[in-house]
This record gives structure tokens, C-alpha cells and sequence, in this order.
């Protein structure tokens, strides 16, 4: 044997190495098993606390959520279905006005208000602005026996006077007769008169379908728009301030009844109906 060198069988360094790994194997299991217990005992924990949360234990009196004890035979008042119904209804009504006022319509509003006040408010219901005004324009008219040649009527877009053409001029004329003038007065102070703070007069002038032959107008839309101007011009000079009108010419676009009827053949009654001028009063930003 060399000085300095270490022998060890093949055997013996076998042996040797099978103990080294049989060894570490072991350490290896036995980290194992203790890391599991460790991670099983927190799972038990884990679950004894969710279970404590989600099964509380049951306190010796009952509780009671929004809900009062009361004995089986004792009756409960059913009273508040009552007033929870009229406040639904409400509810409703307001929300089918809001919805059916999409364009503000003073006079559609007053109306609906007058009918809620009736029917869910148990109010007296007063006569609105627009009800007023026209029936002041219904004595004004009869004080002057034009009540067969005009027509007062509430519509969604206000209050509507409706004058017939024969009333206001001459054939082919758009010059306003001197008896009329002393009426359009009348109408103009009614309107001042009114209450309304802020309100537009629109003056709409309308024609039968047959052309005119005049040397003066053109066609029916110079006609009909020179008759709405000098009613507009005269409700100016009586104290209506001129940002408060319109004029307006429509010809014979918007008759109100057919001018011919369906064989064919002019109806001249329905044509006369038709030769009108609209006085619409609403207010302003409609």
C-alpha cells in the first residue's frame, strides 16, 4: 500500500453511497409527511371557521326581521294598500304625461292637469288660460254676430281662431274690410289682456284650389301670405309687439276639407271652408 492513498473495495464504497440516498430519501419523506399534517390541520381550521359562519349557533329568542309578533288569531290591517296603490297610480299618470309632453304643449298640459286634478286630486277644476281666452274670443265674436263665420277651439298647439276668407276680404283681395277692423281690434286687446306673460300670435292664411287671375298676386301663396301679413301688420299698430307674431302663407296645401270629392266634382261649400285665416295663440317656444 502507497503512502498517502486510501483503498476502499468496491463493496464497501457501494454500501457507502445506498446509505447516503437511503438517507436523504428518508429526510425527504419525513419533510413530506410533516409538511401534509401541517397543511391538513390548516384545512381543518379553515373549515371549522367557515362552518361557525355559515351555521351560526341559534340564539335562544327568535328574531324578527320587518315583522312584528303578533298573536295568530289578531288580525293584520291591510289600510296601507290603499294609499301604496294611489301612489303607484300617481306615479304612472306622471310618467305617461311626461312622456306624452315630449314637445311642451302648454295648452295639452293645462288640460291633463285639469283632468288629474279631477280624477286623482279630488280638486274643483278651474278653467285654464287658454279656456278663458277663448271664450272671451266667443263673446267678442257675438257681440259683432260673426259667431256662424267663426270658429274658437282649444287644439295641442293652443288656442285656434279660424276666420272664413269671406269675412275678412273681398274675392282676390287681401285688403282686410273696414268692418272688420273694429273686430281684429277687440281680438288684439283680448290677447294682451290675457295673462300670458310671454306668447307668440301666429296669423296662417289659407285659399280654395282655384288658381287666381289677378294682375296683383301671382298664384294663391303670394294671396294667402299678403292676407296673413296685413292681419299681422294690423295687430301691430293696436299695441301687439311685433316679436310676438308670425305670418304665415299655405295656399291651398292644408284644406280642411276635400275641394273636389272623389267623382270628380268641385265641392263649392267645402272650397268656401277652406278660404280661411288661422289666428293660433300659444306661448312662446312652442
Amino acid at each position: 500500500m502507497s503512502k498517502g492513498i486510501l483503498h476502499i473495495s468496491k463493496d464497501a464504497l457501494e454500501k457507502l453511497v445506498t446509505q447516503k440516498v437511503d438517507q436523504k430519501i428518508q429526510n425527504k419523506l419525513s419533510e413530506e409527511e410533516r409538511q401534509k399534517k401541517i397543511n391538513e390541520s390548516r384545512i381543518n381550521y379553515l373549515e371549522k371557521e367557515l362552518a361557525e359562519k355559515h351555521n351560526p349557533a341559534k340564539p335562544s329568542e327568535p328574531l324578527y326581521f320587518y315583522k312584528t309578533k303578533a298573536n295568530d288569531n289578531e288580525s293584520v290591517s291591510e289600510d296601507w294598500l290603499i294609499t301604496y296603490s294611489d301612489v303607484i297610480t300617481i306615479i304612472l299618470t306622471l310618467f305617461i304625461l311626461i312622456f306624452s309632453l315630449s314637445k311642451f304643449d302648454l295648452g295639452k298640459f293645462e288640460q291633463m292637469k285639469a283632468s288629474i286634478d279631477k280624477e286623482f286630486l279630488k280638486k274643483e277644476v278651474s278653467t285654464t288660460s287658454f279656456e278663458k281666452l277663448g271664450i272671451k274670443m266667443e263673446t267678442i265674436f257675438k257681440q259683432f254676430n260673426m259667431h256662424q263665420e267663426v270658429n274658437v277651439k282649444a287644439s295641442p298647439r293652443g288656442l285656434v281662431i279660424n276666420l272664413s276668407s269671406n269675412s275678412l276680404y273681398d274675392k282676390g283681395s287681401a285688403e282686410i274690410k273696414p268692418q272688420m277692423l273694429p273686430v281684429l281690434e277687440k281680438v288684439s286687446q283680448a290677447i294682451q289682456k290675457s295673462g300670458f306673460n310671454n306668447y307668440v300670435v301666429e296669423v296662417d292664411g289659407h285659399t280654395d284650389d282655384i288658381p287666381i287671375n289677378s294682375t296683383k298676386y301671382e298664384t294663391n301663396w303670394e294671396l294667402s301670405t299678403n292676407r296673413a301679413t296685413n292681419v299681422v301688420k294690423y295687430f301691430i299698430q293696436k299695441g301687439i309687439p311685433p316679436s310676438k307674431l308670425r305670418a304665415a302663407g299655405y295656399a291651398d296645401s292644408r284644406p280642411i276639407l276635400p275641394n273636389i270629392d272623389e267623382n270628380g266634382i268641385p265641392n263649392e261649400a267645402n272650397r268656401a271652408k277652406n278660404r280661411r285665416v288661422e289666428i293660433l295663440i300659444q306661448r312662446a317656444g312652442e
